[in-house]
C-alpha cells in the first residue's frame, strides 16, 4: 500500500510543479511589456499562487513525501507525468490545440509510467544506512565521476561550436541529476528529525548533500540556458532530461547497490523508461513554446 501511495504523490509532485509553472507563465505572459515587470509579477495573486503550488506543493512537500516513500529511483521518472498537464493546460495560454504528436506523447507518457511504476525499484530511505563507509565512499566516486564528466563535456563545448548545444545539454542534464541521489541523505535525515532520532553524524551527512542539492540545481539551470542558445530547444530540453531519467536508476545498482525484486523489475524499468523518453520528445515543442524559448540553430 505505501508504495502506490508513493506512486500517487511522485506523480502529485509532477503535476503540481507544472500546474504552477503554468499559472506563473499565465502572469508573465500578461505583463511582458510591463516597465515594472518583476514588481507586477509579485502583486499578482494567481503568480504567488502559482510559485506556491509549484515551490512548496510540488517541489518540497509532494516531492519529499515520494522520496520518504519510494526513494530517489522512481521518483524522477514519476514525476514526468507533470508534462501531461503542461501540455494539456498550455492550450489555454497558447490559444493552440494540441497536435497529433503531443496527443501521442500524452498518452505514451501514461503508459510508460504504468509499467515504469511496475518495476518496484523503490528504496527505504528512512532505513537506510547512509552513515556506511562503503555508500559514503560510492556516493563520492559517483559524484566525482558525473562532475569530471560533466567538465569535460563542457571542455569540448568550448572547442566544438557544431555540438555546442548538445554538450551544454549533457552537462546541465548530468550536473542537475546529482540532486536525485543526493535527495536520499536529505529526506532522511528530515524525517529522523521529525523521528527524534537524528544523531550529529547524519547532520554531518545532511551539509555536503543540501549544498550539492542546492548547487547542482543553480548550474543545472545555469547550463540548461546556455544550451538553449547554442540550438533547438525543442529538442535540447528533452535531452537535458535524460540523465534525470537515468541517474537514479544507475544510483540504484552502484551507489545503493540494491537487488530488483524481480527479473520483472528490470524489464518494467527498461520498457517504461523507453516509452517516458519518447513521449517527452513529443511534447517538448509544447514545453518550449509554452516557456517562450527562442532557441536558434547553430
Amino acid at each position: 500500500m505505501s508504495y502506490i501511495i508513493g506512486i500517487l504523490f511522485a506523480i502529485s509532485a509532477g503535476c503540481f510543479i507544472n500546474l504552477g509553472v503554468l499559472l506563473q507563465k499565465k502572469v508573465i505572459n500578461d505583463h511582458l511589456e510591463d516597465p515594472e515587470f518583476l514588481k507586477s509579477l509579485t502583486k499578482s495573486r494567481i503568480w504567488v499562487l502559482g510559485m506556491i503550488i509549484q515551490m512548496i506543493l510540488g517541489g518540497l512537500l509532494f516531492y519529499m513525501l515520494a522520496q520518504a516513500f519510494l526513494g530517489p529511483a522512481l521518483v524522477p521518472g514519476l514525476m514526468s507525468a507533470g508534462m501531461i498537464v503542461l501540455a494539456i493546460g498550455s492550450t489555454k495560454i497558447l490559444g493552440e490545440t494540441l497536435k497529433k504528436e503531443e496527443i501521442t506523447g500524452i498518452l505514451l507518457m501514461i503508459v510508460g509510467i504504468f509499467i515504469f511504476s511496475m518495476s518496484e525499484l523503490s528504496i527505504d530511505v528512512t532505513t537506510y544506512n547512509f552513515l556506511d563507509s562503503g555508500f559514503i565512499l560510492r556516493i563520492s566516486i559517483f559524484t566525482a565521476t558525473y562532475l569530471l564528466t560533466a567538465f569535460i563535456f563542457k571542455y569540448f563545448a568550448g572547442k566544438d561550436a557544431k555540438f555546442k548545444g548538445i554538450l551544454y545539454a549533457m552537462v546541465s542534464g548530468m550536473i542537475y541529476s546529482l540532486t536525485s541521489i543526493w535527495i536520499g541523505p536529505l529526506v532522511s535525515t528530515i524525517t529522523h528529525i521529525f523521528g527524534g532520532t537524528l544523531n550529529l553524524a547524519e547532520l554531518i551527512l545532511f551539509i555536503p548533500a543540501a549544498v550539492i542539492t542546492i548547487f547542482a540545481t543553480i548550474f543545472g539551470v545555469v547550463y540548461a540556458q546556455n544550451s538553449f542558445r547554442e540550438g533547438q530547444a525543442n529538442l535540447l530540453s528533452p535531452l537535458i532530461g535524460v540523465p534525470g531519467q537515468i541517474t537514479p536508476i544507475m544510483g540504484y545498482f552502484l551507489v545503493f547497490i540494491l537487488t530488483p525484486p524481480t527479473i520483472f523489475s528490470i524489464i518494467f524499468m527498461i520498457l517504461g523508461l523507453v516509452i517516458i523518453t519518447a513521449s517527452t520528445f513529443l511534447l517538448a515543442t509544447r514545453q518550449v513554446k509554452l516557456e517562450g524559448i527562442q532557441a536558434e540553430s547553430s
